[in-house]
Parts: structure tokens; sequence; C-alpha cells
């Protein structure tokens, strides 16, 4: 029979015999309910080994689904439980692979390139049990020693931390070690761009038809580019109506999220009706060509870019549609804006919103374009 003692600090100890051997397995700071569980199911061990029959279908429940993985391999050290094989970095992999081949095909990429990140670093054979939290912070520093950017190590260890979570909820480890990471940049200031419309018009002019509308439905329409924009179909599209259904494959697990309806703003029709006039009868996208794949296109517009003799700015698409939020909080209300363009007020400041050098213009007084408050602002950096 086992024990329960509770010591005056309000710890518990369990107390039993086996093996000829007085065993005390502390518990912590336990429930009393807690803690008899875990008595009742170290007494059917006990009784199973002694009697030599099979464990009990309660306590075998209890071993792949309640008990910690800490207590697992005390059960193990006292020999009421055989050994169990530790789950490695390479099985994680493994297993987060499975879980998110058929989904989004950007997050999976993402997370198995994080894993990729963390073998190279440690081994696929390495333990999971055995990464610690300074392990995860050994691999933040290197990882910025090999000239990784902050930003770009901060994303890297966030998406760890995701399949070490997964791997909490399957009982692998007890702790995740990358849950609290400080230091993790979440954006870099140095890379948000305002593009003007100046910029913009300038480029739309020297392009193709098509391309005018890729570049209108980023920087206009504040879409997704590639992603919505190459989803979306001519079916979603009531010009008549002058809105438009946008499908968010980034948002296509959470229900409400996976379709916003977007104004088709002044900007956008003249190239929704060219496209829609030049469109072959029967075309389901409204977006025909270049759908080779992300890469493919954030290459053709450097090119188209050059072509034109602009500058590239970093983050090509993304600032196109950051420059759109940004325009839309100065005349409507930040919950209407990010209910068109698919986030959350509070990732649309910490993301996407910024300040121009034409809020500077604005509040000294001087009127201009956006590009004329930016040269200013240059020739006082240049000082």
């Amino acid at each position: 029979m086992a024990s329960l003692v509770k010591r005056k600090n309000g710890t518990r100890e369990l107390q039993f015999w086996f093996d000829g051997k007085r065993r005390t397995f502390r518990l912590g700071r336990m429930l009393s309910k807690e803690a008899q569980l875990v008595r009742f199911h170290v007494e059917s061990l006990v009784s199973s080994q002694e009697r030599n029959v099979e464990i009990s279908r309660a306590t075998t429940e209890w071993l792949s689904s309640g008990c910690a993985p800490k207590m697992r391999r005390r059960l193990e050290d006292a020999g009421l439980l055989g050994r169990q094989e530790q789950p490695t970095l390479g099985e994680l992999r493994d297993y987060v692979d499975s879980q998110y081949r058929n989904g989004n095909r950007h997050t999976h990429r993402n997370l198995m390139s994080a894993i990729s990140t963390a073998i190279d670093y440690f081994s696929a054979s390495t333990l999971l049990a055995g990464i610690t939290p300074g392990d995860a912070k050994d691999l933040q520093r290197a990882l910025l020693q090999h000239g990784y950017a902050p930003t770009t190590t901060s994303e890297c260890l966030r998406k760890l931390r995701r399949c070490f979570r997964m791997a909490v909820d399957k009982k692998w480890v007890e702790q995740n070690p990358f849950h609290h990471m400080s230091g993790l940049v979440a954006t870099n200031p140095d890379r948000q761009v305002f593009v003007s419309r100046d910029t913009v018009e300038r480029l739309i002019a020297s392009v193709e038809p098509e391309w005018q509308l890729i570049i209108a439905l980023a920087r206009y329409g504040g879409l997704r580019c590639p992603s919505e924009v190459m989803d979306l179909e001519w079916s979603w599209v009531d010009l008549p109506a002058s809105t438009m259904k946008v499908f968010s494959r980034k948002n296509q697990r959470y229900e409400a999220k996976r379709w916003r309806e977007v104004p088709i703003f002044p900007e956008l029709r003249s190239p929704l009706e060219r496209a829609w006039d030049l469109a072959p009868v029967g075309a389901k996208f409204v977006i025909q060509g270049h759908r080779q794949g992300e890469r493919s296109l954030y290459s053709a517009l450097q090119k188209r870019l050059k072509k034109t003799a602009i500058a590239p700015w970093p983050k090509l698409f993304v600032n196109l549609r950051s420059s759109r939020e940004t325009e839309l909080v100065e005349e409507y209300p930040l919950h209407v804006v990010t209910s068109w363009l698919g986030n959350s007020p509070e990732i649309a400041a910490k993301h996407y919103l910024q300040v121009t050098a034409g809020h500077f213009s604005r509040a000294i007084g001087c009127e201009g374009s956006e590009e004329q408050g930016t040269r200013r602002r240059d020739v006082h950096k240049a000082r």
C-alpha cells in the first residue's frame, strides 16, 4: 500500500514499498485530489509488477495522457515501468511535417525551416527533453553571430516555440525551452517604407494591364500578395455594388476570418474594369498570368521597378499593403480598416501602421506630397 504525507511547508510525498525497498516520490505542492490519483495508479503499478499481470486499462490511459514526463521517468527509475524511448528533434520534425503537410503551405514551409535550423545546430538525434532554456539562448546567439537579422532570428525562435508547444501537448517534454525567450524583435522599423502614390502611379503607368491590377490590389486594396491577389476570383467581384469578397489563406483555419468583404475603392475600379474587358470568356481568376509562385512574382516586380528606374523598397508587397492601411486609418476608424484588410488592431499597430514624412509636414504646417516630405527629411538627415 502507498501512503501520502503532507509536510509543514505544504508539499506532499508519496511513500510505498516495492522490491523490498521503501520508495519516496516528492510530489511538490499538489492538490489532495491529484495526489490521491497518483497514489492510486502507483499502487496499481506495484500490484501489476508483484503479480506479474498486465497494467490496468485506467492506469495505461493515465500513463499516456495524464502522467507528467518527470513522473514517468521516476516510475521508470523505480522499475515500475519499462524504459520508454525519448522523442528526438528529428521525430518532432516528422510530427510537425505530418500535421501541416496538407495545410497552409507557407506555414508548413516556415515551421519546417525553423526545425531544420534547430537540427543544423543541435542534430536530429538530440533528445527533446535534453534541450534547455539555456540551449535556446545559445541558439539565438549563434544565429545572430552567423549574420541572421534580429527579426529573422526572432521569427525562427517563435516558430520553434510553436513546435515545442506541440511536443508539450503530446507529453513528450515537460516544459517548452523557448517559452520564456527574451529579446525577440517583432518588427524592424528600418524595413518599413511608405510607398507614396506618386511612386505607385509612375510604376502603374509603365507596366502592362495585368500588372497594373496586381499593384493596385496590393497598394489600393490592401490585399496580401501573392496569396490573396492570386486567389481572387471574378465570381467574388461585384463591380455594380463596388464590393469584393476576399479569401484569406493565412486565416483559413479560423471560420470567422476566412472571408472578408472589401470595398472596391475608386483607385481599383479602372484596373478591375480593364482586366474584366481583357479577360477570356469563362476566366476563373482575376489574375491569369504570373501564377508560378511567390518568388517569381517578387522577382518580376523587381525587374519592372528597375526598368522604370524606381529604387526597390524592402518587403515589396508587404509595404504596399502597409502603406494602404496607414492611409485608410487617417480617414476611417481603425476597427473598420482592420475588418477590410483582415488583421487585428493590435497587429496593425505593431506591424503595419507607419509614421510618414507627410505626417510631419502637416504637423508643422507644410503641405506637400509624401515624396516632397521624404526629400525634406532626407536632406535634414544628411545635414
